[in-house]
């Protein structure tokens, strides 16, 4: 199955990045300052939030006044989120190719925008030198799991060289005369287990004045409204792809219940587990929108607007997300209910007897192959119905108090 929301990911990507460079800008600015050396155009970032243009002048800052080679977690991140942007790129190029839509031009001007800002900050790092000297195995992101310990690690590891720096030369160059004390060494008692590595690092974070209490979320690029939109642009359709990846992994379950003898247990723990992960996934996304797109209903609209293009993947969107069969489901039970004797309509009667077997499916275009399925679907779920409740309902013709069908 599908591991984690690609949005989500390029968030946590570039929420990385930023606390990086936010850390290592504050800090070359405030070496700078002790030694009057201002930088006009440096200030104190104490939001975690940055624009575009920030976003490239704190990487030339960082880049011109490092203390240290750049982490290849960094570069790795940094790549990582210009591909995912690049790759919603490409996708809404090829739609807009297809119509004259204002939204969609106006939605790639700005992806391209941010595209070329991370690019940009990527290169000003280093970048391109650090391309030319690693195959392209090495410059994927392996594991996520020690990202976190890599990035602080590295973050205090530079403010330390920045204060001993900045005491150095407030003492004259002195490194004895350095008012940070030297570790102690010897053969002391190795520090308890249980002390957990996030209490270390707020024990470090309060030695250092440019160590911001920001949450990891806090950190992202803010370039005005439209900001919003393409983002909204981006999670909706990478949560339009793991819905579909989903889809293909459950229904493969039950196909492999009904038809290989697979124990139906597996095929409902399958679908529990995919529920499960589409809720985590909405979760981590909605919360980065304002009230009125925090919603599947908000996201599906989209949808619907998006699919009346002629682009195959938007023709196919409500099919990805199982669309039509829900509205199969919905148009069997309204028409169940109404005569409630296991029986269709007369009205819906006489469309289901219109489905023939041998109807040439390749011939078709796709509302016939729609209007087929759509009565194959209705057909099967009234046989799947009356098999289960056969006895009930023959009990119910003989019986004075007959059992609500809802209850069986």
């Amino acid at each position: 199955m599908a591991d984690q929301n690609t949005y989500v990911l390029y968030r946590k990507d570039t929420s990385w990045v930023i606390c990086w460079l936010v850390h290592m800008s504050n800090a070359v600015t405030e070496s700078l300052a002790k030694i009057g050396d201002d930088d006009p155009e440096a200030a104190f970032n104490t939001t975690g939030q940055v624009t575009c243009k920030e976003l490239v002048s704190m990487a030339e800052r960082v880049a011109a006044h490092r203390r240290q080679e750049v982490p290849d977690l960094v570069f790795r991140l940094l790549r990582s989120a210009i591909n995912a942007r690049s790759k919603a790129h490409q996708l809404y190029l090829s739609m807009a190719m297809e119509t004259e839509d204002e939204r969609l031009e106006q939605s790639n001007l700005s992806h391209k925008h941010f595209i070329d800002s991370l690019t940009e900050a990527f290169n000003a790092l280093g970048g391109r030198e650090w391309i030319a000297d690693r195959s392209a195995e090495s410059m994927e992101l392996q594991s996520r799991e020690e990202i976190e310990n890599i990035i602080f690690t590295n973050i205090f590891s530079a403010l330390d060289m920045y204060q001993c720096a900045d005491d150095m030369s407030d003492n004259g160059g002195d490194p004895k005369e350095s008012t940070r004390h030297p570790r102690k060494t010897g053969k002391g008692k190795r520090s308890h287990k249980s002390q957990s590595a996030k209490n270390k690092r707020q024990a470090r974070a309060a030695q250092h004045p440019v160590t911001l209490k920001v949450p990891l979320d806090n950190y992202c690029i803010v370039d005005g409204p439209e900001s919003l939109h393409i983002n909204y642009d981006m999670a909706s359709m990478s949560m339009l792809q793991e819905w579909g990846e989903l889809r293909k992994h459950v229904q493969s379950s039950w196909l492999t219940a009904a038809y290989e003898n697979t124990n139906i247990a597996v095929a409902g723990a399958i679908s529990e587990m995919t529920i499960a992960m589409i809720k985590r996934t909405a979760l981590a996304v909605f919360v980065e929108f304002p009230e009125g797109y925090d919603t599947f209903e908000a996201m599906s609209h989209g949808f619907r607007i998006e699919s009346k293009l002629s682009h195959p993947l938007c023709s196919q969107i409500r099919e990805l997300f199982s669309a039509p069969a829900f509205d199969d489901l919905l148009e069997f039970l309204v028409d169940f209910q109404k005569n409630r004797s296991g029986k269709p309509t007369k009205r819906m009667q006489a469309r289901l007897s219109s489905w023939n077997p041998n109807f040439d499916l390749q011939e078709a275009n796709t509302d016939e192959r729609m209007e087929w399925r759509r009565l194959y679907t209705i057909n099967w779920l009234y046989d799947l119905v009356n098999v289960f409740s056969h006895i009930v309902i023959r009990e119910n013709k003989v019986q004075v108090d007959p059992k609500a069908y809802e209850t069986i």
